[in-house]
């Protein structure tokens, strides 16, 4: 038998048949063989030849297979060492290539995230003539892009003709996405800011100061800089202070305030109108408190007013700057409103007093209020809301939960991290004043962002910690934002600045794999 097995692996090298005949002769008996020996000097010789072979072919695990074969056959023969030493400066020079392809890859797409679509598909273009596949996929993503973008421009372009506004700004908010500093979007931005300042003008000369801060709303957003119509908000919220002094009997103030919009609003006649009528009201308040009933002025003796439940305390009441409400960007995950505040109101745009979060939904939608006690939040309405299809006016909420406010628009509450007083709303069925949003953070002294399951805004990657996939927390400290950085430096707009650093409006900031940017919202 042995001697039978002994011809059958010489038939086998000789028809070149090596890892059959690797096989056969694992057998120690055959090995101890002086002709065993023979066929295993041949078999080393032609694995180390075909190893060769299939290196100089670029077979990297094919040659490493005929290594570990050769090895297994002869020990650390010299020709042995020589092939695995060959292997392995190849396999590093794969590895140097395949990285040197993804950071081409990842700075042609951090390009092109940025808007800089023509530098970006160049870079791409060059990785995808060596052969990056990922980069071919990149340039075919920028090709898209360019369409949308002219699509947008286009469809923003017909609605300013048509002077449809709101429709305008979404168009302009989603090619402002695809291209953030495209001139293009900033000049049609400027002359529909140019336009929305008249229609709002000639709406307050109107005295359709409900028209105009709705307008203000829905379209404001992203023509704010606008010097004119910053003017006509900080009017309208004059306005709204004079009538609640009208409210509470405050008479003198409303006038003082209204007289000095005359001269910012020379062509409102009304305003002319309700100084005349609130200097004759206050007139007349300071007859009535000189007489008789100015006498009663022992309030301490009178039944001390009706006080009633406490508030928490609204959105950003301790929290200074412009950071109570701003927007974060994270490239590959999303872009995010966030509040801070221990209280916000939910509705409509439209409705009377405009809510925290405005939503673009039906005018007749509740509103309802989230405030957070501790690390409890609870919904307070004014009528029930189906929350999880059950008609509730308050809650202790949950995570999961889902809240229904108007026909369509659905909110869900969601407490990724235990540990953590922040949540996330998730809200479908209605649009946001904020272009790109569709989920905002409440925060309470930190946000996560990484790729596990307890982070609030959750990234690209597997787990912690692998494949180069970066942890930040932001921490909220006297109205400034702190970025930390567990293992990797934070560089802020290219500045080194260690494993902790400060937010500032506008700035890019880059951990790792991972990249954000913080706007005032």
């Amino acid at each position: 038998m042995l001697i039978l097995r002994i011809k059958r692996c010489e038939h086998a090298l000789g028809g070149g048949r090596l890892d059959e005949a690797f096989e056969l002769l694992r057998a120690a008996d055959l090995r101890a063989h002086r002709q065993g020996q023979a066929i295993a000097d041949q078999l080393l010789a032609a694995l180390v030849t075909r190893g060769r072979d299939h290196l100089a072919a670029g077979r990297l695990s094919a040659a490493a297979e005929d290594a570990r074969k050769a090895l297994s056959v002869g020990g650390n023969h010299g020709e042995v060492v020589q092939l695995r030493a060959a292997i392995d400066r190849a396999a590093a020079q794969e590895r140097e290539e395949l990285t040197r392809r993804e950071r081409a890859a990842a700075a042609a797409r951090r390009l092109v995230e940025e808007g800089a679509l023509t530098l970006g598909g160049e870079r791409a273009a060059r990785a995808a003539d060596r052969g990056d596949a990922a980069a071919g996929l990149l340039v075919d993503d920028i090709a898209a892009r360019r369409v949308r973008f002219d699509r947008f421009i286009a469809d923003a372009t017909a609605a300013m003709a048509r002077d449809d506004w709101e429709s305008a700004v979404q168009h302009l908010s989603r090619a402002r996405v695809l291209r953030p500093g495209a001139g293009q979007v900033q000049e049609m931005l400027s002359e529909l800011g140019h336009q929305v300042t008249a229609e709002a003008q000639r709406m307050v000369d109107a005295g359709r100061l409900d028209a105009a801060g709705a307008l203000l709303r829905r379209v404001g957003s992203l023509v704010r800089s606008q010097g004119e119509l910053a003017e006509i908000r900080r009017g309208l919220d004059q306005c709204q202070e004079a009538w609640d002094c009208v409210r509470e009997g405050r008479c003198a103030e409303a006038t003082e305030m209204l007289s000095r919009l005359r001269h910012v609003w020379p062509r409102a006649e009304w305003l002319s109108e309700c100084v005349a009528c609130l200097s004759r009201a206050g007139d007349a308040v300071r007859v009535v408190r000189s007489g008789p009933l100015g006498l009663l002025t022992l309030s301490e003796t009178l039944p001390g007013p009706r006080h009633d439940a406490v508030r928490p305390a609204p959105i950003g009441a301790n929290v200074p700057g412009d950071m109570r409400r701003f927007i974060l960007h994270v490239d590959g995950a999303g872009t995010y409103l966030v509040l801070q505040g221990d209280s916000i109101d939910v509705g409509p745009v439209s409705a009377s007093r405009q809510p925290d979060l405005p939503l673009l939904t039906a005018a007749d939608s509740p509103v309802v209020t989230l405030s957070r006690s501790d690390e409890d939040y609870f919904l307070n309405a004014r009528v029930p809301v189906p929350i999880n299809g059950r008609m509730a006016a308050s809650k202790l909420l949950a995570n999961g939960d889902r809240i229904g406010v108007g026909p369509r628009c659905r909110i869900e509450f969601r407490r990724p991290n235990p540990a953590s007083g922040s949540a996330v709303l998730h809200i479908t069925g209605a649009r946001l004043p904020w272009g790109g949003v569709r989920e905002l953070l409440l925060m309470h002294r930190e946000l996560v962002i990484g790729p596990t399951a307890a982070a609030h805004i959750r990234t690209r990657g597997g787990a912690a910690g692998a494949g180069g996939a970066e942890q930040v927390i932001l921490h909220s400290t006297g109205g400034q934002l702190i970025c930390r950085a567990g293992g990797a430096v934070i560089a802020v707009d290219g500045r080194p600045m260690g494993t902790t650093a400060e937010l500032t409006p506008g700035g890019r900031v880059v951990a790792g794999d991972l990249s954000l940017v913080v706007q005032p919202a």
